[in-house]
């Protein structure tokens, strides 16, 4: 089993989480929708990571999964201190962007 793309969806879990504590929190209705809409693309890629659990190891890999941890900071901020949705959107678009090429690496792995 691919341990850099376990890590990759810990990590996500641990995002996805954190988005629907935000989400219990909020009365916003513009905010919760972006906030659901957030936990669908995450959860997405959860369920892609799985699939590509046993892709073969590549350093590669590991440093995109480090690169995205490495994102996860700006995420738990955004999410901790939203000012704007569209501000939290565009940290989520970046973070999102970083674990799919993550994930287009381990793609590779798999032919």
């Amino acid at each position: 089993m691919n341990t850099a793309l376990l890590i990759l969806q810990d990590t996500l879990a641990k995002q996805n989480k954190l988005v629907r504590e935000r989400l219990v929190a909020t009365d916003d209705a513009a905010l919760a929708e972006a906030l659901t809409n957030e936990m669908f693309e995450i959860s997405h890629r959860i369920q892609l990571t799985g699939s590509l659990l046993f892709a073969d190891q590549s350093k590669d890999l590991d440093d995109a999964v480090d690169a995205v941890k490495k994102g996860t900071a700006k995420v738990e901020k955004a999410i901790a201190t939203i000012e704007s949705v569209a501000k939290f959107l565009n940290t989520m678009s970046d973070f999102l962007a970083l674990v799919d090429e993550a994930l287009d690496l381990a793609k590779k792995l798999m032919v």
